[in-house]
């Protein structure tokens, strides 16, 4: 069988962010909603590499869990993400859910998929929805909006291999990249809707950014980054097999790099609430976050140049160091001026 799902493909968004897109795309949901958890930063406060503390989810993870829980309080739609034991396991859930004509969100090294450019040369987790199977070889068919030119055949071996690299993965790497590898994910729809309320949204993302982790707030953390970077002389440790491994597949760049994203669909989901409520500010507002996910490219660009002086970057380590701390403060202003917009917002309709 093979369910027929169009991919909602975009360079801004992560895998994931695509998975669900186009998930929500197939029930005929607009997207937009996914996007407001998305402005945010968060280092886990250990002494590894950036790669494995950066994050744009405070709860330093792959995954954000916002956005499972408003698909589910909007849209009725509940994703449950399964602790799989074994690949025979993996491989009842698919089915189940094909036999439902649903399909199945899987997390999978990418290592192991023939269709993505990392096959079989570097690590990294990636995600897709299985939507069929071929009855007679028993591989599985795959919709994966990055990829989205066609269908792909995922055979069992590769399907058996992805799973099971996860030990290696921890060894090589450590658990804080690797975590959700082999993983899946089931949606169950049928649940209560409601209307969406954009006003509620942003305040729940305002008072997010300001109480960020732990109590301390995403600014707090962003300057935490631009303080160690300014400490160091260079950042070689970022760079795991260098000689084997182009640095833009090194994490701290991929950390950044969906960071940067982070900023641009958010500013998406202030479009969204424009068309409710046309406040001029809103679209000023889109504009200031357009211009954070640059700035935050730039910071990203900076660091790629500093792997290339070696043991010389500690002058231009110093110099990103402060330009973090000229975007925090950036970001701590459109803060205010959403804070701002949403107090006029409410004013008005009382």
């Amino acid at each position: 069988m093979l369910l027929e799902i169009a991919p909602v493909s975009d360079k801004n968004h992560t895998c994931l962010e695509s998975v669900y897109a186009t998930f929500l795309l197939w029930n005929q949901k607009r997207y937009e909603l996914l996007f407001a958890g998305s402005w945010s930063f968060y280092l886990e406060e250990t002494d590894s590499i950036f790669g494995t503390r950066l994050s744009n989810d405070r709860g330093g993870a792959w995954r954000n869990t916002l956005q499972d829980q408003y698909m589910e309080q909007y849209y009725g739609i509940k994703v449950v993400w399964h602790e799989t034991e074994n690949f025979e396991e993996l491989t009842r859930i698919v089915d189940e859910n094909l036999n439902k004509c649903l399909p199945t969100c899987i997390c999978l090294d990418s290592y192991w998929c023939p269709w993505v450019p990392s096959y079989q040369i570097y690590d990294t987790p990636h995600y897709f929805l299985i939507v069929g199977k071929d009855d007679i070889s028993g591989n599985y068919f795959c919709t994966d909006p990055q990829y989205p030119a066609q269908i792909h055949e995922l055979t069992l071996y590769n399907f058996e291999k992805g799973f099971y690299e996860e030990e290696r993965l921890n060894q090589e790497y450590g658990k804080a990249i690797v975590d959700g590898f082999g993983g899946c994910a089931s949606f169950f729809i049928g649940g209560c809707e409601k209307e969406i309320n954009y006003i509620s949204i942003l305040e729940e993302a305002l008072a997010a950014v300001f109480k960020g982790s732990g109590g301390k707030s995403d600014f707090h953390y962003m300057r935490a980054f631009a303080d160690e970077l300014g400490q160091m002389e260079n950042i070689l440790p970022e760079l795991p097999k260098l000689s084997e491994v182009d640095p833009h597949h090194s994490w701290i760049f991929r950390r950044l790099e969906h960071i940067a994203w982070g900023r641009l669909n958010f500013a998406r989901l202030l479009r969204s609430f424009y068309s409710q409520h046309p406040h001029v500010e809103l679209l000023e507002l889109e504009n200031q976050f357009e211009t954070g996910a640059k700035k935050w490219e730039n910071i990203n660009f900076m660091l790629l140049k500093a792997c290339y002086l070696l043991e010389h970057a500690g002058p231009l380590l110093k110099k990103i160091s402060g330009n973090l701390y000229s975007l925090a403060k950036y970001e701590e202003e459109i803060a205010e001026g959403i804070k701002s917009v949403l107090q006029r917002t409410k004013g008005a309709a009382n």
